[in-house]
């Protein structure tokens, strides 16, 4: 960002002087613009330059928005700009720059110059964001019903193009995994603010970097883990939450996989007589026997880390929703959360939960990741369960988790 095209042809000379040693490159085009203008992230981005009479017209003006979510909805192409030069023996081919954040493409500067008089071309390309789909980021399922691998990205570096194309993925298969990230704190913020809005949890401690990422530790000397049953994130709160992000901090040397399970699938494999029965059907979630005074984890080793005790509380969502992007039908219950369906007796609700747990928990439905330094997971807390495995005794594990805010669910 702070250094101008030309130092990419000569380190000691601009661009102009290749072509006139008096005037600018910038000069054909605005006295005011410098062809660096259009690599700088600082400046307002592609604003106007002034048409002259022999030249192509311009740039559409536009500036960079901060959000990350400009509508670059013109497109333009500036080509075959020849510049008469003389006397100079230099040549300069195929210099290739490509901007990607932005959408930008400057390619094949071929300046050839060899005798006296010969032309230089210089190409520039400039593809709005709603129509440039170029990305190498390759999509590909984790297993037949379960996730989907995220390769060729970084999401602290993704552009707009990018990132609409990974809202697309996240809809299709709720799942997504990443390899290899360079994720730190403020990046991680970054990219769920780009995807939504954060909300903050009522029970896990935050991190010393922000109180939006919430820390999911064991300690070595600690036996209990947290999230080590089947459950789905916030289906206790009204609005349950659209998504979770952890990012792996600190990861024993062995064990600590994530299972996840894809309740969209396992509702499709339902018998029909099944679906029936569910028709209509509202369940009671709580986190009151978790968090709440005398919830599971105050009789653990985990009790000192965890807060809440004054917010806990219950909810009630409808058994089968739609998904509000996909439209896909979705079984939303789960064993961590899931007290009874409302109005039916405990025991008679216990027995049908039951039955549903153990569809949802066959293999055809579920996968298990293996954590690695630098991997990233995505998951659709309306549309999936997670659990973490807790098989690394005397290992610590410290994984950051940002929550992202949904909206209240409709019944299918």
């Amino acid at each position: 960002p702070d250094r101008t095209l030309s130092t990419l042809c000569h380190p000691d000379r601009t661009l102009s002087t290749l072509c006139h040693p008096d005037r600018t490159l910038s000069t054909l085009r605005h006295p005011d613009r410098t062809p660096s203008t259009l690599c700088h992230l600082d400046r307002k981005f592609l604003t106007a330059v002034i048409p002259t009479e022999n030249f192509l017209p311009a740039v559409i003006p536009t500036e960079r928005s901060d959000e990350g979510s400009q509508d670059l909805s013109h497109a333009f192409e500036m080509t075959s700009l020849s510049i008469e030069i003389t006397s100079l023996g230099v040549e300069i081919t195929n210099l290739g720059v490509e901007i990607t954040n932005f959408g930008i493409e400057v390619t094949s500067l071929g300046v050839e110059m060899t005798g006296t008089t010969k032309s230089a071309q210089i190409t520039f390309k400039y593809l709005s964001n709603k129509n440039n789909k170029k990305s190498s980021m390759k999509v590909t399922p984790f297993s037949p019903n379960c996730g989907a691998v995220v390769s060729d990205l970084q999401l602290a570096t993704m552009n707009d193009a990018q990132l609409e194309q990974l809202r697309d993925a996240f809809t299709e298969h709720g799942l997504l995994f990443f390899r290899d990230q360079q994720l730190p704190p403020e990046e991680h913020l970054r990219f769920a603010n780009r995807f939504g809005k954060i909300v903050v949890n009522k029970f896990f401690k935050t991190t010393e970097e922000s109180p939006l990422i919430a820390e999911v530790r064991k300690e070595k000397t600690q036996q209990t883990n947290i999230g080590g049953g089947w459950h789905t994130d916030h289906s206790y709160d009204d609005i349950p939450a659209l998504g979770s992000i952890l990012v792996a901090r600190i990861l024993p040397e062995t064990g600590g996989n994530t299972q996840f399970a894809n309740l969209a699938a396992a509702y499709d494999a339902l018998p029909n007589t099944l679906k029936t029965r569910l028709e209509g059907l509202r369940a009671v979630h709580s986190n009151t026997h978790l968090y709440g005074e005398n919830g599971l984890y105050r009789f653990t080793d985990l009790k000192d880390q965890l807060g809440g005790m004054d917010r806990v509380g219950d909810a009630t969502h409808p058994v089968v929703i739609t998904h509000p992007q996909s439209g896909r039908k979705v079984l939303y219950v789960n064993p961590g959360h899931t007290i009874q369906f409302e109005g039916w007796e405990f025991d008679k609700s216990r027995e049908l939960l039951d039955e549903l747990y153990a569809h949802v928990a066959q293999p055809q439905f579920t996968c298990s990741f293996n954590w690695q330094p630098g991997s990233v997971t995505f998951w659709d807390n309306r549309c999936t369960w997670h659990q973490a495995d807790n098989d690394y005794q005397g290992q610590m594990r410290l994984m950051h988790r940002i929550t992202l805010q949904g909206s209240e669910l409709e019944a299918a």
